[in-house]
């Protein structure tokens, strides 16, 4: 097995051959203020380095999002892939963009994930993208544009009965007292995601925040890299992305965990103990935010501890 992954990602850094490969999986996207959940990426990289990035939205009659970009190889490990995302289109409404594109191979055009990090160039707003395979590989015909073909049919299909199974779940919930606060499905529960990324002295940085929100209360926040170095320790980069950089500095995950409760849209989240390395002691912090849809926007935290330049915003996988 080990032998195959080295291969593969000898392979992967030499030759970089041009592909197309469209990968199944849970993703998450924002863009122009709005964030978008799809189950469909398809990831193209041609012979002249220019990367495609296409999330494929549940509703098939509304437009998809693309991001564009040119693969960076000076910043590559092996098995893993960098671009420079330069341009993304939400339909007819594209912008250029300025973000970093991070994709982990797991052979020579399957991927297993890819994260997109950045802003639009005109009004600075936040693009991102989050996605990770379940394994499965789409090789199915995709019809012109405008065309109803058999495979868009079949998931419009899948995704009316996905959406007939949401609406079940919201009525079954409706009057579920186990939410915290005695919530329904307009509860803050569930998980949710959020990266940043920056570049310092050549070096690509990525941190990944994953936030879970359990159904009886408890809430646990880990941040990780997501990059094969540790992450940086100056003054510069803990004053822009926070104190949390010290302890992630010799490759540790960062654990906290406490309690969360809701009032209408509004979030407050106490996290009270802090884990990393071999660690283990208390931290208290708070934090407040507004819930909107399947996002989480985090309005009021401790920025000297998680950055004066992060929006934590999370979107819900």
């Amino acid at each position: 097995m080990a032998v195959a992954l080295a291969t593969a990602a000898i392979s992967i850094a030499s030759a970089q051959r041009s592909f197309n490969t469209t990968m199944e999986g849970r993703g998450t996207a924002r863009f122009g203020g709005q964030s978008y959940s799809f189950n469909q990426l398809q990831l193209t990289l041609q012979d002249n380095k220019r990367v495609t990035v296409h999330a494929l939205l549940r509703n098939m009659q509304s437009k998809d999002l693309v991001f564009t970009g040119r693969l960076n190889n000076s910043s590559r490990r092996s098995g893993r892939l960098n671009a420079d995302i330069d341009n993304v289109a939400y339909g007819a409404n594209a912008d250029s963009a300025d973000a970093l594109c991070d994709i982990d191979m797991s052979s020579n055009s399957q991927f297993r994930t890819v994260t997109i990090t950045g802003r639009n160039t005109s009004d600075r707003n936040r693009v991102a993208l989050d996605f990770v395979s379940n394994g499965r590989e789409v090789t199915s015909y995709q019809p012109p544009r405008g065309a109803m073909g058999d495979e868009q049919k079949r998931r419009q299909d899948q995704d009316r009965d996905r959406d007939r199974n949401r609406n079940r779940d919201r009525d079954r919930d409706k009057n579920d007292n186990r939410w915290p606060n005695g919530g329904n499905r307009s509860s803050a529960q569930g998980r949710y995601s959020e990266t940043e990324s920056w570049r310092n002295n050549g070096q690509h940085f990525v941190m990944r925040y994953t936030l879970e929100l359990s159904r009886n209360g408890d809430a646990r926040l880990v941040a990780d890299s997501l990059e094969d170095r540790n992450m940086p320790n100056n003054s510069e980069d803990r004053y822009d992305h926070g104190d949390i950089l010290k302890y992630m500095h010799s490759d540790h995950t960062v654990t906290e965990t406490g309690h969360w409760t809701q009032d209408g849209d509004r979030v407050t989240i106490k996290f009270d103990r802090i884990s990393y390395g071999s660690t283990r002691r208390d931290k208290k912090e708070v934090w407040k935010g507004r819930l909107r849809n399947d996002s989480l926007r985090i309005d009021d935290f401790e920025k000297s501890f998680y950055g004066h330049k992060v929006e934590l915003t999370f979107a819900r996988n």
